[in-house]
């Protein structure tokens, strides 16, 4: 049994402590899962002056200037969620964010009471599904944990402290205003915030804060003076940026305002989203695992029982306030998610594919605790004076939040069965990558076995097969492998099986040997009218040569000529003409008495019967003389 009064505090706050870390080992097993993960990795393996050059490119393209601190953020999140533990402390502060709310709340509307506190975090453990697709904590961990735990940190003080000194105030405005910089949500979710404390002074009046009456109302002139001008100026930064860098993003672009209908469901979807009960109803719960069940239950009477107490306790306003509050709580939630649902891309995923929860507007999710508290208000109020009624009511409702919470809970277990398997390819490149020892070439089916099903998503464009080399030697570099002797961490693995020229793929050196470019992020061209290529090291067992390339067509080449020289005798001839299928895939034969080995391994020379400069006519200063594009070679090992 609980105790009664401040007795009570500390078997509730453990049952909470207990139903985070439950869900904390969730949640924290899924990361890495989606597109931006990879690519922001890929960005901290080319240094940090690449992380900064990419976060000033999106910063001009998306006319936001919030990306130069949102990407070094989300390149941080990417990197550190691969540790165990700095996947913990992200998770942990993802529920941080909705701890400081519940006391933020709880400190406006109940003078601080830690009941309405409690009861605004059992809500939210309860209700928050895990749904990881684009949704923090498991994508942009850090992007849509630190700005808001900023915020709500700064203004929690600021409530309660009305009378600090103008130093305190200027240096917890000024983190907050850097805070709202990093996103648009950031800045809806603060705004909103804003309002709400404005409105709670209208509604209770703080005694410690200077008052003055404005039409009859009181107001905080100092506070509505110096949040105004934090407002204002945030915006002001926000909106020069703008001019000075139009956006070019069409997730920018309120496209879907022509579609008023479309527009008001996408908001309410969005926010709906962020709760259980958008999900619940396409979980398969008959395949949950009895264990799973077993868990749930626990945390559904945990739930009920911290629940029922709570709410025998709970400090009360009236049936008007309660009814406000809840308004006020769903307009301020639809104002957040206004901004995705204005546009026709978001539209389109909700509506029509039944994606609608997204990374952003997930923060509206916080509001759906004002309006629990706000319902059980209504509800109690009902029962003003009738005791047999008021316990019912307090039954059905700890039953009810038990029941969502263990549901949930056991809805959440099929999802983090699914991440579990969806993130094995990392543990698998992790394994490679400390198991493979300086004199162990990678093959061919040692990198096929990493991701066969391609579980970890990718943007268009990524060769995954130097993703996954470049993942390898990262991570063998970061020391994460240990200090094993038989382990030089320092020397890169060389995928021996397959070579790309894009600019950011390992090469062994001495490969391009003469008559080539510089490297781009696709490949390298061919400069002048032969180039040659120093076979690169084989896998065993491996005697064809597979060359991936392109040509470079134009007005002055209408067919192409390539003669194809091993080690000084003619091998074959190459005729290419535009869009024929066969074009740029060859295979070349390395006969069997010719070394793939050491130094003395055989030269490919290729001879072009066209080349063309692309400067001339009108076409700029490039005087290259081009004739092939490289993009791989690739040994193909013989079935033994």
């Amino acid at each position: 049994m609980l105790g009664k009064g401040k007795d009570a505090r500390w078997p509730i706050t453990g049952g909470i402590l207990l139903l985070v870390i439950v869900q904390v080992t969730q949640f924290a097993i899924g990361y890495r899962l989606t597109a931006d993960d990879a690519m922001f990795l890929q960005y901290v393996w080319q240094g940090w002056d690449h992380v900064w050059a990419e976060a000033a490119r999106m910063a001009e393209f998306s006319g936001r200037i919030g990306h130069y601190l949102m990407t070094p953020l989300n390149v941080l999140g990417a990197l550190w969620a691969g540790d165990p533990v700095s996947r913990w402390l992200m998770v942990l502060g993802h529920f941080g964010v909705m701890a400081l709310f519940a006391c933020y709340f709880s400190a406006l509307v109940a003078r601080g009471s830690w009941r309405v506190c409690a009861l605004l975090m059992l809500t939210f453990l309860a209700l928050h599904p895990l749904a990881y697709e684009h949704m923090p904590p498991n994508a942009y961990p850090l992007q849509n944990t630190v700005p808001f735990l900023i915020v709500l940190f700064a203004r929690l003080h600021l409530w309660r402290r009305p009378n600090l000194s103008l130093g305190a105030q200027f240096g917890l405005c000024l983190v907050s205003g850097l805070a709202m910089l990093v996103s648009e949500f950031v800045f809806l979710l603060t705004t909103a915030l804003l309002a709400a404390e404005h409105l709670a002074n209208t509604a209770f009046p703080q005694p410690a804060s200077p008052q003055q009456r404005l039409l009859g109302i009181p107001v905080r002139t100092r506070a509505l003076v110096r949040d105004l001008a934090l407002v204002i100026t945030v915006f002001a930064i926000y909106l020069g940026y703008r001019f000075h860098h139009p956006s070019q993003y069409e997730g920018n672009t309120p496209s879907g305002l022509a579609h008023p209908y479309r527009f008001w469901l996408t908001s309410v979807y969005h926010v709906f989203a962020g709760t259980a009960f958008f999900r619940l109803p396409d979980v398969e719960l008959a395949s949950v695992a009895r264990f799973s069940w077993a868990i749930a239950t626990i945390v559904g009477i945990i739930s009920a029982t911290c629940s029922a107490w709570l709410l025998r306790q709970l400090p009360l306003r009236s049936a008007r306030v309660a009814l406000a509050m809840m308004i006020i709580a769903c307009c301020l939630m639809l104002y957040i998610a206004f901004p995705l649902a204005s546009t026709a891309r978001q539209q389109l995923w909700c509506l029509e594919l039944g994606t609608c929860g997204y990374l952003d507007s997930r923060v509206s999710y916080l509001g759906i605790g004002a309006i629990a508290y706000a319902l059980a208000i209504l509800l109690l109020r009902t029962a003003d004076g009738q005791l047999w009624l008021r316990r019912g009511i307090i039954a059905l409702m700890a039953l009810f939040i038990g029941v969502v919470a263990a549901m949930n809970h056991a809805a959440n277990s099929r999802m983090a069965e699914r991440m579990a398997q969806n993130v094995i390819p990392w543990k698998h490149a992790d394994e490679l990558a400390c198991d493979s020892g300086t004199d162990s070439p990678l093959s061919t089916p040692k990198m096929a076995a990493i991701d066969p099903n391609q579980a970890i998503t990718m943007h268009a464009g990524t060769n995954r097969r130097i993703f996954w080399l470049q993942y390898m030697n990262a991570h063998r570099a970061s020391g994460a492998c240990g200090k094993s002797p038989a382990l030089d961490t320092q020397s890169a693995l060389v995928d021996r099986g397959y070579t790309s020229f894009e600019s950011n793929a390992p090469v062994p050196n001495g490969t391009l040997a003469n008559g080539w470019s510089q490297r781009e992020t696709w490949g390298v061209w061919s400069d002048g009218t032969s180039s040659t290529i120093v076979v690169p090291p084989a896998p065993p067992k491996a005697r064809t040569l597979r060359v991936r390339f392109q040509l470079f067509w134009g007005p002055s080449v209408n067919q192409q000529t390539i003669q194809v020289y091993l080690n000084n005798e003619l091998y074959e001839r190459w005729p290419m003409v535009p869009n024929q299928s066969d074009c740029c895939v060859r295979d070349i034969h390395v006969p069997s008495d010719l070394s793939l080995a050491g130094p003395g391994r055989p030269e490919i020379r290729l001879e072009y019967s066209h080349t063309r400069i692309p400067g001339f006519p009108g076409e700029g200063g490039d005087v290259r003389h081009l004739a092939l594009g490289l993009h791989s070679l690739e040994w193909i090992e013989e079935e033994p």
